[in-house]
């Protein structure tokens, strides 16, 4: 017969071992990448847009003028480009749709935002917040084509099922436009009017960055994220680009 001081030697040592073998999990590292978009060299003098007073009637309340800035190139007093859109490409990355239709709406006879981007998958909303009609016309390439007229107040649905870059135009007004970038990441940001980005959860490893501009083009830069999720920041050139160049 055991003893009870053998007995109790027994269970600590059997505590020992199960707490051994299924003692606590690390937890994965998630590091950050940060960094700032600015133009390269002297930015171009960017013209008002061509909104026209017949056009752009019930666009806005009374005493209230529609923005005529061209959103096609944002270039903040430091040099920040605004809505360069951002990718990281992991390997084995899992893009889920997202839970709820991604918005862009249009206010005062402009698209909000002038860039948004919604993985593969995902179901955008063009919703309509003015008092007038509004015709959205999106121009695909993997995508289907859409094309139709919106009435105040209501909106219109549509699922994107494959990595695109979609330009969207009112041929209603001829002068709102915008961007749906739809990624196949899940790792993507767009610069904020300073030109500056963050993109977490990125697991450790070498990457490439990619950057995208509707009149800049493309850049590529390489990212590395530490074992402890730390990174060096980005700091990026974007320029038109010479003729002949893509």
């Amino acid at each position: 017969m055991k003893t009870p001081i053998t007995i109790a030697f027994a269970v600590a040592v059997s505590s020992l071992a199960a707490h051994a073998v299924t003692g606590p999990v690390a937890t994965p590292v998630e590091g950050k990448v940060t960094g700032t978009v600015t133009f390269d060299g002297t930015p171009p003098e960017m013209k008002p847009l061509q909104v026209t007073e017949e056009k752009a009637k019930g666009c806005a309340h009374e005493g209230a003028k529609v923005d005529d800035t061209d959103p096609t190139l944002i270039v903040g007093k430091d040099g920040g480009i605004a809505n360069v859109v951002v990718t990281i490409d992991v390997k084995g990355a899992e893009v889920k749709p997202a839970e709820e239709p991604i918005e862009i709406d249009q206010k005062m006879c402009r698209f909000i935002p002038h860039v948004r981007v919604i993985p593969e998958g995902s179901k955008v909303v063009f919703l309509n917040s003015d008092d007038v009609s509004h015709n959205v016309h999106t121009y695909a390439t993997k995508n289907d084509t859409f094309n139709r007229t919106i009435a105040p107040g209501s909106k219109e649905e549509q699922t994107l099922a494959k990595n695109d870059k979609i330009q969207v135009k009112c041929d209603i007004h001829d002068w709102m436009s915008a961007w749906v970038y739809v990624t196949d990441t899940p790792f993507h940001a767009v610069t904020g009017e300073d030109g500056s980005f963050e993109i977490a959860g990125l697991p450790p490893g070498k990457y490439k960055a990619e950057l995208w501009h509707e009149r800049l083009g493309r850049e590529k830069v390489d990212v590395v994220v530490k074992d402890d999720g730390s990174s060096e920041t980005l700091m990026v050139k974007m320029g038109e680009k010479k003729k002949g160049k893509k």
